[in-house]
């Protein structure tokens, strides 16, 4: 998976692979790193599902549109597709995942932005 990780580095953001860990027990869906270059910490999403192009799409779309309204989040820096995996690149920010938030407070968090 390194190396993998390495070329998508190379060829998607011109930037060398300094580490990666894997982020499990976040996602239910896609393979997540942590990625480190010298130039920023991104965190990579691979899916080997050729469907998954337009979920990737959508969730860019989503993020784009809350990013207008004020509300933050990553930035999709890049999408493709390498050997069977496609694959986003979002720049990582700090924070909690909101499964580390209790339900009571993420419930109170949704109502807030269906307001």
């Amino acid at each position: 998976m390194q190396s993998l990780i390495s070329r998508i580095c190379l060829e998607a953001l011109s930037e060398a692979l300094i580490t990666y860990h894997p982020i499990s027990g976040l996602g239910s869906v896609n393979e997540v790193y942590a990625v480190d270059t010298k130039a920023g910490k991104y965190i990579l999403r691979l899916n080997d599902f050729e469907e998954k192009q337009f979920e990737y799409r959508k969730e860019k779309f989503c993020l784009e549109a809350v990013g207008k309204m004020g509300i933050p989040g990553p930035k999709v820096l890049r999408m493709g597709r390498m050997e069977e995996y496609i694959y986003m690149i979002q720049d990582r920010l700090g924070g909690k995942n909101a499964k580390e938030v209790e339900q009571e407070s993420r419930d109170k968090i949704w109502q807030a932005l269906g307001t």
